[in-house]
């Protein structure tokens, strides 16, 4: 061995015996509690606020260099007391030794143990944490430079004799972090929220450039004032590289309980991998797998589950969030659906620009149960100031019966098998500070289609409505929405024989007590709108044309005007509803002109035959919260001119003729024609009291006949009455040489029927014996004739004809009238 080997052998020596004795003797001979005032200064330096360390300092040098803090606390802000911010059990410190050597500062490792940090922030909005952060960015900027490699240089603001003055290399090798056992808790005076964290445990392994770490971190947290409770875990594979970090794996649960809230439970898992880049400020989610579940026994809904899967990049520079092409789910239970539940599939590109606030949904589907697939697209601007949102959807054609059974209602079978068969949608909406707005509506529903617009301010007429319908057909839908509203009582008014009139009876009082639809207006609602109607049905009636204008102040709602044509005529009405008193009170103005009341009759009260044409003009008002309240509160009058009209079922001239000739005990006479009416004018005036209409002026002129008579229409008991009297002297004119003896004698007739069960008019026994009197009333006493000669003669014509007929004559009498 040569002398230079020797030699270096024995510096080596040397220098690794040195090295040991610094190692093994340096903790010994120095106390390491004189660095208790050096750390403290160093962080009253960087965060401006005062260190206290009560436990004894730690120190050791081998393998790497620890440093072990025992019993610490930071100060809080000076307008939040005495009581320190943060508190700590233990705090130590790891640096590697070799690299220490060469002026880079390696971190071995890092342990908190015990950490009590409290978050503060009181009435004043102040929180106790600012002012630290102000003084730690401060201290930063001034600390910290770049420069190449990735590497920083920190350099002290201030130089002292316990702190080394020379710049400090860090590098970018991180040891590992273990926080155990911390607590945090957060209060806040304005809010009154009052929030902890405990158990919160972070563990790490070595955190190094292209090397990857496992995260792990769990904590329990709880609210207290609104007693909502729960736990959270994390866990994912930390890697890094310069200007890159990545999140591999991540996974991320959380479940949460309340107590008194409309959500009771919620639980959540994630699952992602995420690609950071430091330099350019983004971030890239791969593989997201998000779910969610909320129960409540307070909602209409039991439990609902969503899911989000797809990719998402964050531009934190530019402040962006884009999700391409993700998949949103959710299943939503609740009673009233059905057991398996109901799934929700929405589609859609997402764009967020904070920078610009806004927001814009492309490609928007939306699937849900029976094939229903809606599509679209949204904008948002100034979500942060002012929000504004726009767009457009589209409903595809569905069936909406088959919809409305997936969602768990119970539809019975149909009259009609059109009834709910499609249903489809466009519109454009804009939703904004001062309201919605809904336009280019386009709505389809079976053969009716709705088009117009619609929209709600806060301010001003708060709803405004222009609508244009197509054709309507009411009557259609009414069965079917009452037996969806009203379960199995509903079920069983549909299946009911419309033909029979007791059934339709019990369908009428069942109808007489539903409420009147009015809660919804308020003395707040102010609603101004008009609907035109090409086509519509209801009450078996046929209308077109129909024109509504809508407007509503201060709890009254006026309809004017309100126009229609139906059956060849025009009906010109206007009406009021007020419901300022403690029941709504309705008023209503009308004018019917030149209406042909043959079609119109058929249809919505079944009198075939019947015919003429109606003018009718009238005021009625009622009150009441019921229709069965209303009806019976029916007040008013009308006018009633009907022109060249036709009741069928009966020929009165000819039935008087008759019974003059059999009377005589003549041939039958002549016929008047077919076994109906005639008239040339009906005239009537009528008032109504409490829901019944009451006329004494029904006056009738038809070629041979004049009829006046009495009439009376009961609404609540659904009943018509009439009672007429005929001139049989005006009759016989022109056929019989005494028709003038006979003007006054009266033909009594009557028609007494149900709103449901139409039935013919009567005629009773005309009595020939009264000659020469006046018109009266049935109840009157019978007229007798005068002249005893002429007994003398009619006795002895009638033994006469009995003994040819072989039958006596009043029971002939009685058959030809009842004929």
């Amino acid at each position: 061995m040569n002398r230079k080997l020797r030699a270096l052998l024995y510096a080596a020596s040397g220098t690794l015996f040195f090295l040991v004795s610094v190692v093994v003797f340096t903790p010994l001979l120095l106390h390491p509690n004189q660095y208790r005032a050096p750390i403290a200064a160093l962080v009253k330096n960087v965060t401006g606020r005062q260190l206290t360390i009560r436990g004894d300092v730690g120190l050791s040098l081998f393998p790497s260099v620890q440093l072990v803090l025992r019993d610490l606390s930071l100060a809080n802000a000076p307008e939040f007391g005495s009581e320190p911010m943060a508190k700590a059990a233990i705090v130590e410190v790891g640096v590697k030794f070799f690299p220490l050597l060469a002026g880079r500062v390696e971190m071995d490792r890092a342990e908190l143990m015990g950490l009590n940090l409290m978050l503060r922030r009181n009435r004043a909005g102040q929180s106790n944490w600012e002012s630290l952060l102000e003084h730690v960015d401060e201290m930063t900027r001034k600390m910290i430079r770049p420069v190449d490699g990735g590497v920083v240089t920190a350099k002290p603001a201030t130089a002292s004799a316990n702190l080394p003055a020379s710049p400090v290399v860090l590098g970018i090798n991180r040891g590992g972090l273990n926080i155990i056992g911390a607590k945090l808790s957060w209060m806040d005076e304005e809010t009154g929220m009052d929030f902890k964290v405990t158990n919160l445990d972070i563990r790490t392994g070595m955190i190094q450039s292209a090397r990857p770490v496992l995260v792990i971190a769990g904590l329990h947290f709880e609210e207290v004032t609104r007693k909502v409770r729960g736990q959270a875990d994390l866990k994912y594979q930390l890697r890094t590289a310069p200007g890159q970090i990545w999140l591999d794996n991540l996974e991320l649960s959380a479940r949460a309980t309340a107590e008194g809230q409309w959500i009771k439970e919620v639980k959540t898992v994630l699952t992602t991998d995420v690609a950071m880049n430091t330099k350019a400020s983004t971030a890239l989610f791969t593989k997201t797998d998000w779910t969610s579940t909320l129960w409540s026994s307070k909602a209409w809904w039991r439990e609902v589950t969503c899911g989000l899967r797809g990719e998402g990049q964050m531009d934190l520079g530019k402040k962006q969030l884009v999700l391409p092409a993700n998949t949103m789910t959710a299943l939503i239970k609740a009673n009233d659906l059905p057991p398996a539940g109901v799934n929700w599939r929405l589609t859609s590109d997402l764009t967020a620009d904070m920078q610009n606030q806004s927001v814009k949904l492309a490609h928007l589907s939306l699937e849900g149960p029976a094939g229903m697939r809606l599509k679209g697209e949204m904008q948002t601007k100034d979500v942060l100031t002012v929000p504004m949102a726009t767009g457009k959807l589209s409903l595809e054609r569905l069936d909406f019966r088959s919809l409305l059974i997936a969602l768990g209602r119970t539809i019975p079978a149909p009259q009609d098998a059109r009834i709910f068969a499609g249903l489809d949608a466009d519109i454009q909406f804009s939703i904004h500070e001062k309201g919605v707005e809904l336009s280019s509506l386009n709505l389809g529903l079976d053969d009716t289609r709705v088009t117009g617009d619609l929209s709600w301010h806060r301010s001003g007429p708060s709803i405004r409505f222009d609508w244009v319908v197509d054709t309507l057909d009411l009557d259609r839908y009414g069965p079917l929405l009452a037996s969806i509203r009203s379960g199995e009582r509903g079920q069983e008014m549909v299946s009911k024989d419309p033909k029979d009139p007791s059934d339709a009876n019990k369908a009428g009082d069942a109808k007489a007590v539903v409420d009147v639809p009015v809660k919804w207006l308020t003395r707040e609602l102010l609603l101004e709108g008009k609907a035109r109607v090409g086509k519509l049905v209801a009450g078996k009636g046929h209308f077109s044309d129909v024109v509504m204008g809508v407007r509503a102040k201060d709890g009254v709602m006026t309809v004017d005007p309100w126009k229609h044509v139906l059956y060849g005529g025009r009906l010109d009405a206007k009406a009021r509803l007020d419901l300022q008193g403690p029941v709504p009170v309705v008023v209503v103005e009308y004018l019917l002109k030149e209406v042909q009341s043959e079609t119109g009759l058929q249809d919505m009260f079944g009198l075939e035959g019947v015919a003429g044409r109606v003018d009718l003009s009238g005021r009625m008002d009622f009150s009441g919260q019921n229709l069965e309240a209303m009806t019976r509160s029916l007040h008013g009058d009308l006018r009633l001119v009907v022109s060249d009209g036709v009741v069928p079922g009966l020929d009165v001239v000819g039935r008087i003729r008759n019974s003059y000739a059999a009377f005589n005990r003549m041939r039958p006479m002549a016929s008047a024609g077919a076994e109906e009416i005639r008239f040339v004018e009906l005239t009537a005036t009528a008032q109504v009291e409490n829901g019944v209409l009451t006329s004494k002026d029904l006056v009738l002129h038809a070629p041979g006949l004049k009829m006046n008579g009495v009439g009376q229409v009961d609404f609540v008991q659904r009943r018509l009455d009439a009672f007429l009297f005929a001139d049989a002297g005006l009759a016989l004119q022109g056929l019989a040489s005494d028709a003038e003896l006979y003007q006054g004698v009266v033909a009594p007739l009557q028609w007494r029927t149900s709103f449901e069960a139409a039935r013919k008019i009567e005629m009773g026994t005309v009595d020939f014996s009264r000659k020469r009197g006046t018109m009266r009333d049935a109840s009157d006493p019978p007229m007798l004739p005068t002249g005893e000669g002429e007994i003398e003669k009619r006795d002895r014509g009638l033994d006469q004809l009995e003994k040819q007929l072989g039958v006596p004559v009043d029971e002939l009498l009685k058959k030809i009238l009842k004929n």
